[in-house]
C-alpha cells in the first residue's frame, strides 16, 4: 500500500522558466529539488527530455524555502503535472523513486509533502545479496538497515515472534496483547515489518501468490504513508487485530476499529486518501 504524487508547486509554468544545468537538474534548485536531482538522476534527466515535465522541474526548482531549507508548503500541488506520454512516464517514475526509492532521503522534501517517511524505512543503501533465497536476498538489498537495527534488539525480536505467532493464528485479539507485553520491541520489529511489507511481499519473494491489484498499486505509490500508519502502535494494532475482521466496504466495521484506536484514524485516512487518488482503477 503505497503511493505517491510529488507534491512540489510554484506558480510559474511557463516554458520559459524550463532551463535545466548539469544532470537534467534545474538551474537555481532549491535543496529539494537538487537532492531529488542527485537522488534520483535517471528519472529526472527523462523528465528533462520533455519540455511539459521539464517545466513541472523548473516550476519546483523556484519554490521557496524557508528557514531550515525545506519548501514551502504553500508552493505544493501547483505545478503544472507534464502533458506528454513521455514527460508522463518520466513523471511517474519521478513519484516512485521520491515515494520508495534513494529520493525518500530526501529530507528537504519531507515536510512539504503529503508522504514523507518519518520512520526511515524508505529508500535504504543495501548492497547486492548472494543469498540464494529471494525472500533473504530482497531483505538485504532493501531493508538492510531495518534489519541490522532489529537483529541487534533482542526485545525487537521477541515482539516479531510474538507478532508472527499471532498472526499464524489468524490475528484476532493477540496483536495488541504482543505490544503490551514487548513495547520495548516494537519500534525495531514494525520498521523491519514495514519494509518487508513495502519491498518483498509479491510472488516468488516473500508471499506464496501475486498480489491484488490493488495493493500492488498502493505498494508502488503510497509506500510512505502506508509506513507511517504501520510504525505508529495504534496504527498497527489498527491495521493487523481490528480490520482484517471487518468485511470488504463494511464502513460501520472500520469506524468501529477507528473508534477503539482513535491515534490511527488521521494516519489511516493520510494512507487511504493517498490510495484512491492513486490506485482508483486497481481498488475499484
Amino acid at each position: 500500500m503505497i503511493a505517491l504524487a510529488l507534491v512540489w508547486a510554484c506558480g510559474d509554468d511557463s516554458e520559459e522558466s524550463s532551463s535545466t544545468s548539469g544532470g537534467g537538474a534545474p538551474a537555481g534548485s532549491n535543496a529539494c529539488s537538487s537532492c531529488i536531482a542527485e537522488a534520483c538522476t535517471t528519472a529526472v534527466d527523462a523528465c528533462a527530455a520533455d519540455q511539459t515535465c521539464s517545466a513541472y522541474l523548473a516550476c519546483l526548482s523556484a519554490c521557496p524555502e524557508d528557514g531550515d531549507g525545506l519548501v514551502d508548503p504553500a508552493c505544493i500541488l501547483a505545478c503544472p503535472a507534464p502533458t506528454t506520454d513521455p514527460g508522463t512516464s518520466a513523471f511517474e517514475q519521478l513519484n516512485v523513486c521520491r515515494a520508495i526509492g534513494e529520493g525518500a532521503r530526501c529530507a528537504s522534501c519531507g515536510a512539504t509533502t503529503q508522504h514523507a517517511d518519518p520512520a526511515g524505512v524508505l529508500g535504504q543503501m543495501c548492497p547486492d545479496s548472494t543469498d540464494p533465497n529471494a525472500c533473504y536476498a530482497c531483505e538485504d538489498e532493501s531493508c538492510c538497515e531495518t534489519w541490522a537495527a532489529y537483529d541487534a534488539s533482542p526485545e525487537a525480536k521477541t515482539f516479531f515472534e510474538c507478532f508472527r505467532t499471532c498472526l499464524q493464528s489468524n490475528g484476532e485479539g493477540c496483536v495488541q496483547p504482543c505490544y503490551e507485553a514487548h513495547p520495548g520491541g516494537f519500534e525495531l520489529a514494525a520498521k523491519r515489518w514495514a519494509c518487508l511489507q513495502v519491498y518483498c511481499v509479491d510472488e516468488g519473494v516473500c508471499n506464496s501468490g501475486p498480489l491484488a491489484p490493488c495493493v500492488a498499486c498502493g505498494n508502488q505509490y503510497c509506500a510512505a504513508p502506508f509506513v507511517e500508519l504501520i510504525t505508529n502502535p495504534a496504527g498497527f494494532i489498527f491495521t493487523y487485530q481490528c480490520t482484517p475482521f471487518c468485511a470488504p466496504g463494511d464502513k460501520p466495521c472500520i469506524d468501529a476499529c477507528l473508534e477503539a484506536y482513535p491515534q490511527a484514524a488521521p494516519l489511516f485516512d493520510a494512507w487511504t486518501s493517498c490510495v484512491v487518488s492513486q490506485c482508483g482503477p486497481e481498488c475499484g
